[in-house]
Order: structure tokens, then sequence, then C-alpha cells
């Protein structure tokens, strides 16, 4: 199979066994886009949807009518930016880092049933195969 036909299967086939192809992700009614873009809230309290479009590639259309809809349902709150008042800066409500922490426990236990059943030395090598992805591709 041809490099690039073999990287392209394997993330089908990654992407399939993580389950994140659908509309929703983990069991929640929330993609996982939506939940990616409430994780780098919790991680960055109080950055801008622009930063979070640069970190994850998405338009700012797209981010903007997410962080509506997150807004909507109490997960999280915009206030504006006193350096420029056509920007946000994103909090989440505490409704909001509850759902971020519960599905970081869920991603958790489903990277640890995905791992059951294979050695500690296939683990590792799995970890650090990975890591030399990240490396090569500067991600």
């Amino acid at each position: 199979m041809e490099k690039i036909e073999f990287i392209r299967q394997f993330n089908r086939s990654y992407t399939a066994s993580l389950g994140v192809l659908g509309n929703t992700y983990l069991g929640t009614s929330r993609s996982l886009t939506e939940i990616r873009i409430l994780y780098e809230i919790q991680q960055h309290s109080g950055c801008f949807a622009r930063e979070i479009g640069k970190t994850l590639r998405l338009n700012e259309g797209y981010i903007s009518r997410i962080i509506k809809k997150m807004e909507q349902l109490g997960f999280l709150i915009k206030e504006k930016s006193p350096q420029d008042g056509r920007s946000y800066h994103l909090y989440l409500t505490d409704q909001g880092e509850a759902q971020v922490d519960d599905l970081s426990r869920k991603a958790a236990d489903q990277i640890r049933q995905l791992l059951e059943g294979i050695s500690p030395q296939d683990q590792q090598r799995l970890v650090d195969a990975m890591r030399i992805i990240e490396d090569i591709l500067n991600i």
C-alpha cells in the first residue's frame, strides 16, 4: 500500500475506533468539536474565540455558532474585552466545568478500554510511536 493511502486508512480506522465521527461524543448530545471548544476554554480561561479557531483550525463563523449554543446551554459566559469591544473573553460556568470534567473522565476510560488486553510493552511502543508521529509532524 502506498504511503498516502496507508496514512489515510489509518486515520479512518483510528477515528472510527474512537467514535469521533458522529454528531455525539462519549454518550452525550454534544459533538467532539463542541466538547473540544469547551476543553480549550477550560485550559485557557479568558481566551478569545479567534485563539480557539487558530488552535483547532476552525473558521470563526463555525466557532461563533458553537459558542452561542454553549452559552445558551449555560456552559460558558462571554465578557466583553475592555481593550477591544468587538472581542469577548470566554469562561466556563460551573456547569461547563462539570461537563468537561465528566467527559475527560469518560475519554480516559475509553482509552483505558482501548489499552485493555495490550501488553505493557506494546502499550509503551504505542505511546512511543505516537510521540514519534507528533515529533515528525510537528504537532
